[in-house]
């Protein structure tokens, strides 16, 4: 009797250190993990988008509510519900940045959020027929102002080229930019372009084109005649390789796989401004001129 009363005393005392056990498991897994989501877009136009979400390690109970940040959309349709499958959201049509919101959810658990904020990027094709207005060479133009940066759009009062520069950096001013009926795009430099510390010269002055700003990027380009132009493909560019979607580029290696430039093009389609937001609030401005065919008179 008294060994059976042990064995039952051990175990009790085994029982209760198996329920401790399993509560402290409880407590270490009561944070969910690894929350993150990847957004697609799922049409030409750029508009509808869609989103993944996902933990480590992933639990199939989890419920995933993503808000697509649109704060002018149908409650109903911005904010969705998913156990793991993508869910859609058709933005309005229009360039407009939106931050995304995706909660993690668990019965017993704490609900984890993170943000991320999605540019779209409104593009229509060009009417049938009409054809499109960016379609053939363009250069800086050669003028005092030409390229600069500023507190804000059109303003290049912190820096602009002058009309000397035109002369001094004739490598930088001779370099053309092609937009191709097929919807490629490319980066003519010649033997010699300008380079800057950034990329390895020993300081601001002409030389070879240096990888990937090379000319040897496939890239193809988006226009949206509502006002932006989007070049993709890594090293390709327009006005200066260093500038790029809020930030200036440190190292060849850092060149994002796509720039998206605020555009106008004037009513005759021969001038093209360009704009691009940098860190700190600063924009770069580029004016770009279109080669016109020579016409010659008997």
């Amino acid at each position: 009797m008294k060994l059976l009363k042990n064995g039952l005393y051990l175990l009790g005392i085994c029982l209760l250190s198996i329920a401790t056990s399993c509560e402290n498991d409880d407590d270490i897994s009561e944070v969910i993990g690894g929350l993150d989501f990847v957004i697609a877009t799922l049409n030409a136009e750029g508009n509808e988008v869609g989103v993944v979400a996902s933990t480590v390690p992933g639990d199939n109970r989890i419920v995933y509510t993503v808000d697509f940040g649109d704060a002018n959309g149908e409650p109903n349709e911005v904010v969705r519900q998913t156990s793991g499958p993508m869910v859609r959201y058709m933005y309005p049509e229009e360039t407009a940045t939106y931050t995304i919101t995706v909660t993690a959810s668990l019965p017993g658990r704490d609900d984890v959020s993170i943000t991320k904020d999605h540019t779209v990027i409104f593009a229509v094709e060009p009417p049938p027929g009409g054809g499109d207005p960016l379609v053939g060479t363009w250069r800086l133009a050669p003028e005092a102002g030409a390229f600069g940066v500023g507190p804000a759009l059109n303003d290049v009062s912190w820096f602009s080229n002058s009309s000397d520069d035109v002369t001094t950096r004739d490598c930088l001013f001779d370099d053309e930019y092609v937009f191709n009926e097929d919807g490629t795009f490319q980066n003519v430099l010649g033997s010699e372009t300008w380079l800057e510390p950034w990329q390895g010269a020993a300081a601001e002055e002409c030389g070879a084109p240096i990888f990937p700003h090379d000319g040897s990027a496939s890239a193809t380009y988006t226009y949206n005649p509502a006002g932006n132009v989007t070049i993709n493909g890594t090293g390709a560019f327009l006005g200066l390789a260093k500038v790029y979607n809020l930030g200036e580029l440190t190292s060849p290696g850092e060149a994002p796989a796509s720039i998206t430039y605020i555009a106008e093009l004037s009513a005759d389609g021969n001038t093209l401004d360009l704009d691009i937001e940098v860190a700190g609030g600063g924009f770069w401005s580029f004016k770009l001129v279109k080669d016109t065919p020579l016409s010659f008179s008997s």
